[in-house]
């Protein structure tokens, strides 16, 4: 009994870790998504 305990909470830690790792990284590199890059989206640092 304590043996499985102890392995659901070990899963479910490793679980919700991904589970964060991959709504950090957003939605990908399609679309307008945050980490879409290009040259429109630029910056320019001197005004």
């Amino acid at each position: 009994m304590n043996k499985k305990i102890v392995l659901l909470t070990v899963t479910l830690l490793l679980v919700f870790g991904i589970v964060q790792v991959a709504a950090a990284a957003g939605m990908g590199w399609g679309g307008n998504g945050p980490r879409m890059l290009n040259s429109d989206d630029w910056v320019s640092p001197v005004p």
